[in-house]
């Protein structure tokens, strides 16, 4: 009915029938349509499933690496097989085991299958989505390719992509300082000025380089397996000297200078976060991200009740970090030059130059030993030689008996056991083995055959042929035998060349 009047309306307008009518009809209609119920519900958006999109880019193991020279990029380890059914990060790796989850990845310490290390591998928590995601997350590679290596900061291994998914391999640290302020809120004085220390020669180290970190915080100070605190993840380190600034990206809100909400990225809001960073730790207070508080700090007013028990020397240095007007704030050498951090150093250089001298030393007396050793056995090895060769003089003598030719080792074990009638028989035959060496062959008879006949010669007198133990009596008349039965009998000694 709604439609006819309608179109009639319609038809009306266009034959020139005045206009209220026509409204009047719409009002009509829409009032209808509001008031019947609905009956179908619009199809809700579905998030979009990436999964599906799976091996977008990249389905084997790829290195990633921004260095143009080919000798400075990484390379994939010899153990990786693409056939294998295994990733590259399980086939490399074992003993996995997941250490922290951010919201955009996952980290795991896992030990290095060809050297035995262990290391902490990072790995994105979602697959790329776009060429777009995909170039923002390697742009954490380039970032950390651009440090320089730093006792100080957190050494970056190589990184490859697989399965469309990120893998960075880092240097495994203890913890972190923010899990470790969680269980200990008390924190002594020596260590705060090791913790500034440190941070102070790493971001030195950073700003040397016209490099900013802007996102120095407890999360990111680690303890290293030495002791020594390093600061690590360099995902929005921006270089003054070359980038844009205008993509620049400020960190933590608690730790941020106020000049970066205006835009100004200098070298002064790392030495903000450090200072801020410092005052978490020295009065356990709990940064605000937000409100009055977030202000009275970047506004240089601090909590008596937080900071009455800081050290005096170590809250001005803290105070003039943190200093409003990033222009009047300190540069990391003149905060370096403090005397309490400079006398630090000078020990830490004492104590290095120390290990190095004990360690050169203990080189040089490994390497030392082992030139006397091959002296020693240079020297020695003459005697040894004379040594053997009496032995093997002693051993060369062949004696006959129980129709076999013995060695001089073994006539010695059976001459102890003997009686004196026995040896007396023994020395005839060595009186005979004798004269059988003694025997020159007739011209033209090999030195074989001419053997043979000093050994099977039947004019060879008093051979005594024994088949068992020897006897205590002498026998009357030796036996004799022929040459096939003597040849049975006894072993033809050594031929001498």
């Amino acid at each position: 009915m709604v439609i006819g009047d309608t179109w009639c309306c319609l038809l009306q307008i266009q034959n020139g029938i005045e206009l209220p009518n026509f409204i009047y009809l719409y009002n009509a209609l829409t009032t209808e349509a509001r008031q019947t119920p609905k009956e179908r519900q619009p199809p809700k958006l579905k998030r979009r499933n990436y999964k599906a999109n799976r091996n977008l880019f990249s389905h084997d193991a790829k290195v990633i690496s921004f260095h143009r020279s080919g000798d400075s990029a990484p390379s994939l380890s010899k153990l990786h097989k693409q056939t294998h059914h295994l990733t590259y990060f399980r086939e490399k790796f074992d003993d996995v085991c997941q250490i922290g989850e951010g919201s955009f990845g996952e980290v795991f310490r896992a030990r290095y299958k060809e050297t035995g290390r262990y290391y902490a591998v990072k790995r994105s928590k979602e697959r790329f989505r776009s060429d777009c995601d995909r170039r923002l997350k390697l742009e954490e590679v380039r970032k950390h390719e651009l440090i320089p290596k730093h006792e100080n900061c957190v050494q970056f291994i190589g990184a490859w992509e697989e399965d469309d998914y990120l893998y960075i391999q880092l240097e495994l640290c203890r913890t972190s300082l923010e899990k470790y302020t969680e269980v200990n809120h008390e924190i002594t004085q020596d260590m705060l000025w090791n913790i500034l220390l440190d941070v102070l020669l790493a971001v030195k180290h950073l700003h040397d380089h016209n490099l900013i970190h802007l996102d120095i915080k407890l999360e990111n100070i680690l303890v290293a397996l030495n002791g020594r605190y390093k600061l690590g993840d360099f995902g929005l380190v921006i270089d003054v000297s070359k980038e844009d600034l205008e993509d620049a990206v400020e960190g933590d809100p608690k730790y941020l200078a106020p000049e970066l909400m205006t835009g100004h990225f200098t070298k002064a809001a790392d030495i903000f976060s450090v200072g801020i960073t410092m005052l978490e730790l020295a009065s356990d207070l709990d940064l605000p991200s937000r409100g009055p508080l977030w202000h009275e700090l970047r506004n240089g007013i601090f909590p008596d009740d937080h900071t009455k028990h800081i050290c005096p020397e170590i809250f001005e240095l803290i105070r003039a970090m943190m200093t409003p007007d990033y222009v009047e704030r300190p540069t990391v050498d003149i905060l370096l030059s403090h005397p309490r951090l400079r006398k630090m150093m000078l020990k830490r250089r004492r104590s290095q130059y120390v290990s190095q001298v004990v360690s050169h030393v203990q080189s040089l007396c490994s390497s030392w030993c082992a030139v006397l050793k091959s002296l020693m056995e240079i020297v020695l090895l003459p005697l040894g030689y004379f040594h053997s060769g009496t032995h093997i003089n002693y051993n060369t003598s062949s004696y006959i008996t129980h129709g076999c030719v013995l060695r001089g080792a073994e006539c010695g074990e059976w001459e102890a056991s003997c009686t004196d009638d026995e040896n007396w028989e023994k020395s005839t035959m060595n009186q005979s083995c004798s004269s059988t060496t003694n025997f020159t062959p007739s011209p033209g008879v090999s030195p074989i055959e001419g053997e043979k006949q000093a050994l099977f010669n039947t004019s060879v007198p008093n051979i005594l042929i024994t088949n068992s133990t020897p006897s205590n009596s002498l026998p009357s008349t030796p036996r004799k035998r022929c040459s096939e039965s003597l040849h049975e009998s006894i072993t033809p000694m050594k031929t001498r060349m």
